[in-house]
């Protein structure tokens, strides 16, 4: 119906030929699943001047229409003295166009807006030209009148959520067009100042309520009607501003620097792409855990710039700070802020009760690809509040501990990093130092290896020291690090090998620190 009138079945095309078969087969599916009476249809037909006979040949064209639909005849009843035709909501395209319109209400009700978007989008993809083109007669063309103005309805709605969304640049050649096809639309006129404005073009904006004005007083002798003189007042005085919702449109991009000489961890990575990759019913959760200096951080920021073009809407990232040598772990609630601050909530806003700040977060990223890396945990309760909950989010949590309870309560796949192999760990050393001073002195090499345990940030100290004192032999340096921990003494307390033991042992338990 949303263009020519088209019936299609399991081998294609079903033509439908006649004077009137198409005309009763139109009005039967405007008005699907409900009965049309006889009379109705008569006058549809005839126009005010039916024969006689009329009633008897609209029973006779109505068994006409069953008989070339096929098998689907059966579905056209006689119901008293009327017909239906019954259809299922997938089946015709004004049906599920009014699907598609009541889950855009929906997700607009949810604060979903591009799920709102997509589904006006989708709805107004059943058009394939003017409805019920081809048909002629008063009522069809009432009929296909009233189409193309829920059409524009639809239009304007889609039109208005995208400039929520802050579109603006792409609504405006769009607009220009339809302002173009609809040159009395006073909507679309209004859309498109709205668009022009908050693209920085104001006297764009006011040219386009002046050309509407002419023509409007040339061409019908009227002047724009009150909502638009109003956005045009609002306009000159500067006193719009784009929405909350249109500022917070930027992706935010948080992540860290990957490190250039990341070495190893190939089963890691692969089982973190593989956890991305599974079809899940809701957001992806994913733990990555082990003793400090292992290399947790450096594992997921690596994955995170590998994946970042799966997350267009978002790359976020917070260090926990569960084991910090400089201040307590972060509360979920400065976690909160931080991150609605990061989504463009302006920081006023964030100012309220925690469950109010969880509410928010998960609202904004519902419909979004965001990834989130909650780095340095220091338990699943201070996890918990920031998970978001959208089936396109995923959220990598790194800690020193095992984050048992997000395994059990929230189904988060676990990812248990270990100490480096021997081969891996001589392979760090070789990205950070090159492979000829490594070739010069396997022995020392074999020696740092063995003294470092495999524990990445030892071998990154060590390589550090080398690095910076190229005429320091690397068999000097394993031999100081026979004198244990003092040989991987670093400048930074984060990366001094004591001080990050330390942290871990401080966390723990008077029982367990015994």
């Amino acid at each position: 119906m949303l263009g020519p009138l088209e019936v299609r079945g399991p081998a294609g095309p079903v033509p439908i030929r006649g004077r009137h078969h198409p005309k009763i087969l139109a009005l039967l599916l405007d008005s699907a699943n409900q009965t049309i009476p006889v009379d109705h249809l008569v006058e549809a037909l005839w126009e005010g001047d039916p024969p006689g006979t009329a009633t008897r040949q609209a029973q006779n064209i109505a068994a006409g229409l069953r008989r070339q639909l096929g098998p689907a005849g059966a579905r056209l009843q006689r119901v008293g003295h009327g017909y239906r035709l019954s259809v299922r909501a997938d089946e015709l395209d004004l049906l599920r166009c009014k699907r598609m319109e009541a889950l855009a209400r929906e997700h607009l009700a949810a604060g979903r807006l591009e799920s709102a978007a997509q589904a006006l989008a989708d709805a107004l993809r059943e058009w394939r030209g003017p409805s019920l083109a081809g048909m002629s007669g008063q009522k069809l063309d009432s009929v296909g009148h009233r189409l193309d103005g829920y059409r524009l309805k639809l239009l304007e709605a889609r039109i208005d959520v995208d400039l929520r969304l802050g579109r603006y640049e792409a609504l405006v050649v769009e607009l220009r067009r339809l302002v173009a096809d609809h040159a009395h639309h006073e909507r679309f006129t209004a859309q498109l100042m709205l668009a022009l404005y908050r693209s920085g073009r104001a006297p764009e904006a006011l040219r386009a309520f002046a050309e509407l004005g002419e023509r409007l007083s040339e061409e019908l002798g009227v002047e724009p009607g009150a909502e638009l003189r109003e956005l045009h007042t609002a306009i000159l005085r500067d006193e719009l501003r784009p929405s909350p919702v249109a500022a917070r449109q930027v992706a935010p991009v948080m992540l860290p620097p990957d490190n250039p000489v990341f070495s190893g961890r190939t089963a890691p990575l692969r089982a973190l792409h593989s956890l991305l990759n599974e079809p899940a019913p809701g957001a992806g959760l994913a733990t990555v855990t082990g003793a400090g200096g292992v290399g947790k951080t450096t594992l997921a920021v690596r994955w995170a710039h590998e994946v970042a073009e799966r997350f267009p809407d978002g790359r976020l990232y917070l260090n926990l700070r569960g084991f910090d040598p400089h201040g307590e772990p972060m509360a979920p609630a400065e976690a909160l802020r931080r991150l609605l601050v990061a989504l463009g909530v302006a920081p006023q806003r964030t100012h309220t009760e925690p469950d109010a700040l969880v509410s928010l977060y998960r609202s904004l990223v519902a419909d979004r690809s965001v990834l989130v890396i909650l780095d340095n945990a220091r338990n699943a309760e201070q996890v918990r509040p920031l998970l978001p909950g959208g089936p396109r989010t995923f959220t990598v949590v790194t800690s020193r501990n095992r984050l048992s309870g997000l395994v059990a309560a929230q189904g988060a796949r676990p990812v248990p990093l270990d100490l480096l192999t021997g081969p891996e760990a001589a392979g760090l050393l070789e990205a950070r130092l090159g492979k000829q001073r490594i070739a010069d002195e396997p022995g020392a090499v074999d020696r740092i290896v063995e003294s470092s345990r495999g524990l990445p940030l030892a071998l990154a100290v060590v390589a550090a020291r080398a690095a910076t004192r190229a005429d320091f032999s690397l068999t000097a340096l394993a031999a100081q690090l026979d004198c244990g921990l003092d040989g991987f003494e670093g400048e930074d307390p984060a990366t001094d090998v004591r001080s990050v033991f330390s942290w871990s042992y401080r966390a723990l338990s008077p029982e367990a620190a015994r």
